[in-house]
């Protein structure tokens, strides 16, 4: 049996972690061990180490500061490398800028994949602001050159990455939603609703996703805010799933209006999704969106902002361009929510379709085929 070994940061409850879960959850043991490597210490908060563990995954864990990783990469490849000799690992899949660094200075006769979780510039910049998030950027497209492949999470992803003409390879591959959180169990949204305390409520509004300036919740919250002092939106509730830099103003905005709701983070998110009439996702740059197929999972109707991930979505479903809205635009936003109140459509057959075509079963057998072409064919 060949041994895959997974390389990220930490195992903290996050979109690439989670799409990391369903990944090895679903690899065919008869053809692949997947063991996980994790660089740095988690937060015992958000830690989620065991779940893969119960799963029976072997997780190796380091304490490598974000220093070590910067600035002494190669001495932290070396020690990598080691690691993987021992387990005799015949395929490194590295996720995220860190991870990526690290297995381009793996100096192993090995294949090194990447998948490619979101268009650097922006996400850089905005989690480690313009000037550190463009060297970010510029350091993580030059070590891409220095691995076998890269795999995009979304077409837009592989546009963006394909202008740099790398001499690799540049696949894609949809990120996999369990779906059967959705599929099994209740599916009445009264139930979910009555369930979670929101009974009495005729729209829920969920909102999942860090609350950084990159998903723009404020924009949410004032448009949310503007549309209830203008009378619309009667009994209605908006829930945020998440927590973060923007949490603090969010919540100061919202102070006198008890139909707001901030739950921090949550494990049970597909609970809240289930409940929800509609999701709203105004994110200014995303790799994939995994909150938006989960919330079409669920039967919520999804608003999105017009960001090139969520075009490439509502092209697939053109039912859903007319709930999109300007990148940062409350006023199209409020229009959006105006056409919600009027909404006619019935949007169970596209929950049919997300659940066949973004399944994490269906993203594990792709990720697979594409270990066995490498390791059979490594000059691919």
């Amino acid at each position: 049996m060949k041994v895959v070994a997974f390389l990220i940061n930490q195992l903290r409850k996050s979109g690439p972690v989670n799409v990391l879960y369903e990944l090895v959850a679903n690899i065919d043991r008869t053809r692949y061990k997947p063991i996980v490597i994790k660089l740095m210490t988690d937060d015992p908060n958000k830690n989620i180490t065991t779940k893969f563990e119960e799963i029976g995954i072997e997780v190796i864990g380091f304490k490598f500061s974000f220093w070590d990783l910067e600035l002494r990469t190669k001495r932290v490849a070396h020690i990598i490398g080691d690691c993987l000799l021992e387990k005799k690992v015949v395929l490194l899949h590295s996720h995220g800028y860190h991870p990526l660094l690290i297995s381009s200075y793996v100096n192993l006769d090995i294949i090194k994949l990447d998948t490619q979780h979101c268009i650097s510039i922006d996400s850089f910049r905005a989690s480690r602001g313009r000037i550190i998030g463009t060297y970010m950027h510029y350091r993580y497209v030059y070590r891409l050159k220095k691995i076998s492949a890269a795999v995009s999470i979304s077409k837009s992803v592989k546009d963006y990455y394909s202008h740099f003409n790398f001499p690799i390879l540049i696949h894609m591959i949809y990120n996999g939603v369990n779906m059967e959180q959705f599929v099994l169990g209740v599916h009445d949204k009264q139930y979910w609703k009555k369930k979670l305390g929101f009974a009495n409520v005729n729209l829920l509004i969920v909102v999942v996703g860090h609350l950084s300036k990159l998903k723009d919740p404020l924009l949410v919250v004032k448009a949310y805010i503007s549309m209830v002092n203008q009378g619309y939106l009667k009994n209605s509730s908006l829930l945020f799933c998440g927590a973060g830099s923007e949490e603090k103003e969010c919540k100061a905005l919202a102070q006198n209006y008890s139909q707001i709701i901030f739950k921090g983070y949550v494990f049970n998110v597909a609970d809240y999704l289930r409940a929800a009439d509609v999701s709203i996702c105004a994110s200014h740059s995303e790799g994939f969106g995994l909150n938006y197929i989960e919330a079409l999972a669920s039967g919520a109707l999804v608003l999105s902002s017009k960001i090139s991930t969520f075009n490439e979505f509502s092209q697939i479903y053109p039912l859903l361009q007319k709930y999109q809205f300007g990148k940062g635009n409350q006023k199209e936003l409020e229009e959006v929510l105006m056409r919600v109140e009027k909404k006619t459509e019935n949007i169970d057959s596209l929950m049919d379709d997300v659940i066949a075509n973004f399944s994490s079963i269906r993203m594990a057998m792709e990720y697979m085929d594409l270990y066995d072409v490498y390791l059979n064919s490594p000059n691919v």
